[in-house]
């Protein structure tokens, strides 16, 4: 008699579980998102503007009025707290785009060196963070000994088949390759950049085509057997008071139109479709419109 393969041994109900998976952009909690936190590192920065970090939160406060006066460590998230605990992700994965120390030697020549205070971590923890790349050009923007002193805190505090890029500053589209989801650009979540303007690069690429302020979190249910994306939902947020808060209605206009578009013209080959805007009743969230590997043809993956 033919023994059965050892997938075949797993209950139905094993083989059919899906890992829903929380990914975000950049989340930078460091520079002036620091200063604003319930413990901060050293203002002193070393860039060719600007000295001291706290002008950052000042620059925030010109653009969108003060800030509440009462911020614990979960400030920063907003509205991502309810509705990531909502969606439930059973595992939580960011970009930390900043070092985790007080060191104060930064790497020389390189202008832009972003810290948090280690004592800041309880931000992470606030968010249930279960894993933080530290992938990106910042996790040495204080010398060798301010990365040992991030991998560190990180190690006490925190804590599927995908590419999931996070870098570009504002979101990009996205598409399948054999049935697995390829992120292109989650774009920023959490930074302090929400004051400043840069005539000569924005008159090139202009702020209404290129928003950093206006983010997504991205949850992503694949397969636990095979990593194959079931279903791709991106929950909007505006970045406002230096923490996440609900999209106007033009971010939304703006985000659905983006991600439709960058998502067709990407994921064609591979099923997707398109983007859509979740139905009432569903949630604040787009949808990735697609033919899931395993449903037959004309079926959608959401």
């Amino acid at each position: 008699m033919q023994q059965p393969r050892p997938q075949e041994l797993q209950p139905q109900k094993e083989r059919d579980r899906t890992v829903r998976l929380l990914l975000t952009g950049d989340v930078m909690l460091g520079r002036g998102v620091d200063q604003i936190l319930p413990v901060s590192a050293h203002p002193r920065i070393y860039e060719g503007y600007i000295r001291d970090a706290r002008d950052y939160v000042g620059l925030a406060v010109a653009a969108n009025g003060p800030l509440p006066a009462r911020r614990g460590p979960e400030y920063p998230w907003g509205i991502a707290l309810a509705d990531m605990a909502a969606s439930g992700p059973d595992v939580r994965l960011i970009n930390l785009e900043t070092a985790v120390t007080t060191h104060d030697r930064p790497w020389p020549h390189k202008g832009i060196n972003y810290r948090m205070h280690p004592g800041n971590v309880r931000t992470l923890a606030a968010a249930g963070v279960t894993a933080a790349s530290l992938a990106n050009n910042h996790s040495l923007d204080w010398c060798e000994r301010g990365l040992l002193e991030t991998l560190d805190t990180l190690e006490g505090a925190a804590g599927v088949d995908l590419v999931h890029g996070h870098s570009s500053h504002h979101a990009k589209g996205c598409e399948l390759y054999r049935g697995k989801l390829i992120v292109y650009g989650a774009g920023d979540l959490i930074s302090d950049y929400e004051g400043i303007h840069n005539a000569s690069v924005e008159s090139a690429f202009p702020r209404e085509a290129y928003r950093d302020d206006v983010g997504l979190l991205w949850y992503a249910d694949v397969g636990a057997r095979d990593g194959a994306l079931r279903r791709l939902a991106m929950r909007p947020t505006r970045l406002r008071h230096l923490r996440l808060e609900e999209p106007d209605p033009a971010d939304w206009e703006y985000i659905v139109k983006t991600m439709d578009r960058e998502c067709r013209r990407l994921g064609a080959a591979g099923g997707v479709r398109g983007v859509r805007r979740a139905a009432e009743g569903e949630g604040p969230l787009l949808l990735l419109d697609f033919v899931s590997a395993e449903a037959p043809a004309g079926a959608a993956g959401d």
